[in-house]
């Protein structure tokens, strides 16, 4: 789902309004403090929410749910030392395969991990990017 959004410019300067279209988009995390600061600081979107998953069935279960168009997607949802698994590859190939309109962008933060995306045709975005991010989330570039 895509949400439209009209921005009006100031009538006096003979700008038209402008159509902006905003996708709905889920961040997925496992660290609830991360997850809170996003929700906080992006409040006023409300085509963007942050969800604390632990694992890849509640992550695929709060994709089903919400049916945004992009994610912005951690790497590892369980402590790596304990499970050593890449939760977030897992989440992205079955969304590759149940939703291929999902545009992803991975958090990875494990250099090692980078390439594993890439070869998936997902982009990178760093989740200290804000300013990315938040274009990502106005509709203004992708």
């Amino acid at each position: 789902m895509v949400e439209s959004v009209s921005n009006t410019p100031n009538q006096n300067k003979g700008v038209e309004s402008v159509e902006v279209l905003r996708p709905r988009c889920l961040l997925i995390d496992d660290y609830d403090g991360g997850v809170k600061m996003f929700n906080e600081y992006f409040h006023s979107f409300d085509n963007f929410k942050a969800v604390v998953c632990n694992t890849v069935e509640e992550a695929m279960a709060a994709i089903a749910s919400y049916q945004p168009k992009l994610i912005f997607l951690d790497h590892y949802l369980t402590n790596p030392v304990y499970f050593n698994r890449h939760e977030g590859l897992e989440i992205a190939d079955q969304v590759r395969v149940l939703y291929p309109d999902i545009e992803i962008y991975s958090m990875v933060d494990d250099a090692k991990m980078v390439d594993e995306y890439i070869e998936r045709g997902i982009k990178r975005i760093n989740k200290n990017d804000i300013i990315k991010i938040q274009s990502i989330i106005s509709g203004k570039k992708k």
